[in-house]
């Protein structure tokens, strides 16, 4: 009964017909979403495309041609430094407290949030090869030795605690510019300056 329900398709003619719907649908695995927000990077057989792209609906050629990765870049990360705040966990390299010495030979402690997002997606993923958390905090403790090694320490304690913030934002972000690692600084704040404990 079967064959006799069957013997009028061409075994070749199905065959082909297979062949070209599961070709389709191979070709159909290339569409991919970017959604607003966020920015794709293509990497052709393991070579970056230099076009980063924009939201919406788009086409790659299917894997193992193409390898698409997609970057939230409005988010808005944070990097804690001299201090862990108990809602913000770190993986494995807590923030350590750090002591710096002021214009006038004083120590004093700091503890400051950083507030970043990715700018380019492309030198984001293929230009940071640790933590980026990590990157900008350590990006702006270096800034933050150089700005408070200029000041007396009445200065960052009273008047001039804005100015230093603003000093050290611009630091961190030549440097990060200077890695080329597609990360942008959006603010700086200073929670606390005070001398330490034993002070």
């Amino acid at each position: 009964d079967m064959k006799k329900a069957f013997k009028h398709i061409d075994p070749k003619k199905a065959m082909t017909v297979f062949a070209v719907c599961v070709f389709a649908i191979y070709l159909m695995t290339g569409i991919y979403i970017v959604n607003p927000g966020e920015q794709a990077v293509i990497k052709r057989f393991g070579k970056l495309q230099s076009e980063t792209i924009q939201e919406g609906i788009h086409y790659r050629l299917p894997t193992p041609i193409d390898e698409v990765r997609i970057v939230n870049v409005e988010e808005v990360r944070r990097a804690d430094v001299g201090m862990t705040l108990p809602e913000h966990l770190h993986e494995n390299d807590d923030p350590q407290e750090i002591q710096l010495l002021t214009g006038d030979e004083n120590i004093i402690s700091s503890e400051a949030i950083v507030h970043y997002k990715i700018k380019d997606a492309a030198k984001f993923l293929y230009s940071v090869n640790q933590n980026d958390e990590t990157l900008v905090r350590e990006s702006v403790e270096a800034a933050l030795v150089q700005a408070m090694a200029n000041m007396a320490v009445d200065d960052i304690l009273s008047t001039e605690k804005v100015q230093l913030q603003n000093s050290v934002m611009q630091m961190a972000q030549e440097t990060l510019d200077i890695y080329n690692v597609g990360i942008q600084i959006m603010a700086f704040n200073l929670q606390a300056v005070n001398p330490p404990d034993e002070v």
